[in-house]
């Protein structure tokens, strides 16, 4: 029988586990939403990068004198891409890297940024069931133990065993899934925000690259919610197995 004394220090116990466990799922949670936020900032300075290049094309700028000393006469910036910039001048185009451009055109075009921050436009078919910006582990029970012959599985102890072993797979699975489905509602939103202004840019008449970002967004969140239904379908077979367990 429980002594007063034993169930406060139960008592006890058990409220600071919830407390514990409450601060590691916000932990968690803040954690995801810190990740997200770094992801769409880095669209961001893509966007921002992307939108000067553009809107550079075309423009006259003088004379502009490289790295290696020559100088380009009556120089208009034809084209700007990641890795190179075109330029029309009195002799003709010349398309330059980023270590033949002067500090001012070099700093302004950044190239080679974009292909640094930007993420891969399609996941690859091998990795599509893998953790996307490091939000959730990878979604897969423990392998199960080796295969026991009749005699052994009805050993009450063996049984034991391996309900606390599935009851902690699924205990896992359910806490992968908590916080892939918070994440990928944080990407849907995400993917709504740059969508909304992309139009609003459109309707302003200006130049968008929002939908890249909703393009990501969108892909992130679609890769989170298939990794969910895996995690769902898993627990499904591993609780009914725990139940084929406790009917013997």
């Amino acid at each position: 029988v429980e002594t007063a004394e034993q169930k406060a220090r139960l008592a006890s116990a058990e409220e600071k586990i919830a407390a514990l466990e409450k601060a590691i799922n916000a932990s968690t949670a803040n954690a995801a939403q810190q990740d997200v936020d770094a992801q769409m900032l880095r669209m961001e300075l893509v966007e921002n990068v992307e939108a000067v290049r553009n809107e550079s094309a075309g423009k006259v700028v003088g004379e502009i004198k490289l790295v290696d000393g020559r100088v380009l006469a009556d120089a208009k910036i034809q084209k700007v891409d990641d890795d190179m910039v075109s330029v029309l001048h009195s002799l003709g185009v010349t398309r330059l890297n980023a270590k033949q451009l002067p500090a001012a055109l070099s700093d302004k075009f950044r190239l080679g940024i974009v292909a640094s921050l930007r993420p891969p436009e399609e996941p690859k078919a091998a990795d599509a069931s893998q953790p996307v910006a490091s939000v959730v582990s990878t979604v897969e029970s423990t392998p199960p133990p080796p295969e026991l012959s009749p005699a052994a599985k009805d050993n009450a102890a063996y049984r034991e065993t391996k309900e606390k072993d599935i009851k902690e797979r699924i205990a896992q699975l359910s806490a992968q899934i908590t916080v892939a489905s918070g994440s990928a509602a944080l990407w849907r939103r995400n993917a709504d925000d740059a969508r909304a202004l992309h139009y609003s840019a459109q309707a302003n008449g200006k130049i968008s690259s929002h939908m890249a970002k909703v393009g990501y967004a969108t892909r992130t969140a679609d890769i989170l919610e298939k990794q969910i239904i895996s995690a769902r379908a898993s627990i499904q077979m591993l609780q009914s197995e725990l139940n084929s367990l406790s009917d013997k």
